[in-house]
């Protein structure tokens, strides 16, 4: 039980420090590498590591430091983006789980790891794309005017009409690249973190 109370704390340092990771990495992103979104990088570090509720935490956590930073709530709609991620930490973690942890085989491995990538590339543009929508329908735009997928948006939309359609399609060229390296670099950083827990057993799943 002690070694609990010290784990827990200790996770949660560790999902803020990965949170404010993830926000500067995003920012860094959006100004200087506009084709990509690298918003997940550690919040989904946090879901491969310690489980579904310290990703899910993070995730908030990214959200509470982006308040204190912006401090404008006129931006909040653009909050309802964490569903995108909390949805990919929920398929993370039971993907880790039953078809990851126990995997030897590198080709194998990979395999595993690339469809990993692209379920949550169809996940986060599904989920992206109707926020997306709501997002403009709030603010009042034509569209999301997310950075990442405004040309694709502009090439799309000459032939898709449907608006709910076009926020969808115009996020899935920038998340097969983006969800790959989301997915692939986490999971060597939860492997690290494995194996320097030795002492705990190679268990990070305290709760």
């Amino acid at each position: 039980m002690k070694n609990k109370k010290i784990a827990i704390p200790l996770k949660l340092i560790i999902c803020f420090l990965f949170a404010v990771f993830d926000y500067y990495i995003s920012l860094f992103a959006k100004i200087h590498f506009k084709p990509l979104f690298l918003d997940t990088l550690f919040e989904i570090t946090s879901a491969f590591a310690f489980g579904p509720v310290y990703g899910i935490i993070c995730v908030l956590f990214k959200r509470v430091w982006n308040i204190i930073l912006i401090r404008d709530l006129s931006r909040w709609p653009s909050f309802l983006y964490s569903f995108c991620t909390i949805g990919a930490v929920l398929i993370v973690c039971p993907f880790n789980k039953k078809l990851l942890q126990n995997e030897k085989n590198k080709v194998m491995l990979f395999t595993k790891l690339f469809l990993l990538s692209m379920i949550i590339c169809l996940e986060m543009s599904i989920t992206g794309g109707v926020i997306g929508r709501i997002v403009a329908l709030i603010q009042h735009t034509p569209y999301s005017m997310t950075v990442q997928t405004d040309s694709f948006m502009q090439i799309f939309a000459s032939f898709i009409h449907n608006t709910l359609v076009l926020e969808i399609i115009s996020r899935i060229p920038v998340n097969i690249i983006d969800r790959i390296i989301t997915i692939f670099i986490p999971y060597g950083v939860y492997r690290l973190i494995k194996a320097l827990n030795k002492d705990d057993g190679g268990d990070l799943y305290i709760l």
